[in-house]
């Protein structure tokens, strides 16, 4: 017998305990995702510089896809702890259950608009030149986006139950699995961007059978079973998952105007040498975002405690974490910026841009710190049920970009690279200013509960 009860017990226990017990997992499956990202560009390095262009322009669609299952499985996660914290097993079961199937049912409609919007979206951003390699790339995408949003969903779902190990097992699972198919898809085979591709979406279809086989084996603390949709529970869901969801795919959307702004500045190279440096970004917030969604269901189980000094305790000790952990790296990656951009310049086309990428690189850094408070405020929003300002914040931040770019955009790529610097420090700071107002608020309606002796 598996002792299911323990990741609950641990959930609600001393918060800063309970946020580190989570954290290592969800880090540890962050991190062999973005190993897996990393893998995934450095093969495709190999294929040229059109290539690289292609996934950077191709990564907003992705974002999108990926961002629908995410946000759906971040106000799954809530609705699920709150329940728990509240001692309603029975209604987390039937979050858990109806959550998966209406993404299920959400993925249909969305994989025909989806194909049929590619050709004029690539040719918007200014892809002609490389239309043939986005395509290629992103059609198994878009065909098989249910089991990237399922897998988004399912991850929320056992992080929502205190089950971050189990989580960590699947996803460690789904990274192995893409980092052994690409080069036999894409070299051995020959499919070229069309292999990593297909690589990285078969992973996600390897990741939604293992959770299967995990429910089916009782591993967990609730148990999906089949019930009728019910308002109420849906309605918790999609009251934080939808304005998380609408944050992300408008932070994709918002960022195909600024790749478009970016080609029309420095061409697809240009466009490249912008997007591989983002790849260290990313790898840097691992430790940040594990944080904050470790911070999840802490909180939320805290609020459906009525708990206010476990919600204090965990926000404050995930806060001062992530700022703490995002400037330590920021100063490693521009110590080592030369080494790094090694992993992506291996070949004699793309040798002559590591100087630039290593300068571009090294102004980038200059915002982590701030650029994960973005990730901090968005999760405690969540746990509130603010998720609408945090979409608020994100639109207005990235509308700034734009203008930014705009701006910049007759000064040459130099001028882009700030402008994305100087937006995210702006953006963060503007974000965990936000939280901290609707945190008070709530830290004070909860007023001071006596616990029993």
């Amino acid at each position: 017998m598996f002792d299911t009860d323990r990741n609950v017990d641990v959930m609600l226990g001393e918060p800063r305990r309970a946020v580190l017990s989570m954290f290592l997992p969800v880090f540890i499956a962050l991190l062999i995702g973005q190993l897996n990202t990393f893998v995934d560009a450095a093969w495709c390095s190999g294929l040229g510089l059109d290539a690289m262009s292609a996934i950077t322009l191709c990564s907003s669609l992705y974002f999108m896809i990926v961002g629908i299952g995410n946000g759906i499985g971040i106000g799954a996660n809530v609705a699920i702890s709150r329940r728990i914290g509240a001692g309603d097993k029975e209604g987390a079961e039937r979050c858990a259950s109806q959550t998966i199937v209406t993404v299920i049912l959400i993925s249909f409609p969305l994989i025909p608009i989806f194909y049929f919007s590619l050709g004029p979206l690539f040719t918007a951003m200014g892809g002609q030149d490389v239309m043939e390699e986005c395509m290629s790339y992103a059609t198994p995408m878009v065909l098989m986006c249910t089991f990237t949003m399922l897998s988004g969903v399912i991850a929320g779902v056992l992080r929502g139950e205190g089950a971050a190990n189990l989580s960590t097992a699947i996803n460690v699972t789904s990274a192995v699995c893409n980092m052994l198919l690409d080069p036999l898809l894409i070299f051995v085979l020959g499919m070229g961007l069309t292999g990593a591709s297909c690589a990285t979406v078969l992973s996600s279809l390897i990741a939604v059978m293992l959770a299967v086989f995990i429910y089916r084996s009782r591993r967990t603390y609730l148990s999906l079973r089949y019930s009728k949709p019910e308002k109420a529970i849906l309605y918790d869901v999609f009251y934080v998952g939808l304005p998380q969801t609408a944050e992300l795919v408008v932070m994709g959307l918002m960022n195909l105007i600024l790749v478009s702004i970016v080609v029309y500045t420095g061409g697809t190279d240009g466009l490249a040498i912008y997007g591989i440096p983002w790849n260290f970004m990313t790898l840097a917030m691992v430790p940040v975002h594990a944080l904050a969604a470790a911070m999840v269901p802490v909180c939320s189980s805290a609020i459906g405690q009525r708990d206010r000094d476990r919600l204090k305790s965990g926000y404050y000790f995930s806060t001062a974490s992530a700022f703490t952990v995002a400037t330590v790296l920021a100063l490693l990656i521009w110590v080592f910026a030369d080494s790094c951009m090694m992993v992506f310049t291996y070949t004699n086309d793309m040798g002559m841009y590591r100087d630039e990428m290593v300068h571009v690189v090294r102004i980038y850094v200059r915002f982590l710190a701030f650029y994960g408070m973005i990730f901090v405020g968005s999760s405690m929003l969540s746990c509130l049920r603010k998720s609408g300002w945090s979409l608020m914040s994100s639109f207005l931040r990235n509308v700034m970009l734009i203008g930014l770019y705009l701006l910049a955009s007759g000064h040459g790529m130099e001028w882009i690279y700030w402008s994305l610097t100087i937006g995210e420090i702006i953006g963060g700071a503007a974000m965990i200013l936000l939280a901290q107002i609707m945190f008070q608020r709530k830290y004070r309606d909860m007023g001071i509960v006596q616990k029993p002796a």
